[in-house]
């Protein structure tokens, strides 16, 4: 019987290894890893060892030599636009734990990397194929909440407390959540 789960390659840094060994291992049943990579650092071959996976540090190498379903983007570390471009062309579903586009400049580049005719085959647009987790907007307590620029005076002031691990994510991927 063939093996009926999605492949995934993964994109990370030693700081985030243990995180994906944790998703990857929770998520066993659906996800296969078939490439790891990242900046060259001990942890994140370790991983690659425990995965028997290639171990790569170039981004865009990752995803031509091992094209999966998704990729897991960990760390915003060696990742640009013309990665993102060269892994959706691929026909790679990006799931991010980290921003892998910083701005609307990088997107208009993946967009212009993707060619105008693409979207006229069905294919959808960049933004729509680059996936993040569940963010705070969504989390039922906030959308339970009253809307707080109805409840108060103008903003002035934004104070952010940020209770999660702190392994978890970046300051710019949590601000950017």
């Amino acid at each position: 019987m063939a093996d009926a789960r999605f492949e995934v390659t993964v994109w990370t840094d030693g700081t985030q290894a243990a995180l994906v060994q944790a998703i990857l291992t929770s998520m066993a049943k659906d996800l296969k890893a078939i490439g790891v990579g990242g900046p060259r650092h001990e942890q994140v071959s370790q991983l690659a060892d425990q995965l028997c996976c290639p171990c790569v540090d170039d981004l865009r190498k990752l995803v031509v030599d091992h094209p999966a379903t998704w990729l897991l983007v960990t760390t915003g570390s060696g990742v640009g636009p013309q990665q993102v471009a060269v892994a959706l062309q691929q026909g790679t579903t990006i799931l991010q734990l980290e921003p892998v586009l910083a701005s609307f400049d990088d997107l208009a580049i993946v967009e212009q990397a993707l060619g105008p005719g693409r979207r006229a085959h069905g294919d959808t647009s960049a933004g729509q194929r680059i996936r993040t987790p569940a963010s705070l907007a969504q989390a039922p307590g906030w959308v339970k909440a009253a809307d707080p620029l109805s409840a108060v005076s103008p903003v002035r002031l934004i104070a952010l407390t940020d209770v999660g691990p702190a392994h978890d994510r970046t300051l710019f991927a949590r601000l950017y959540d």
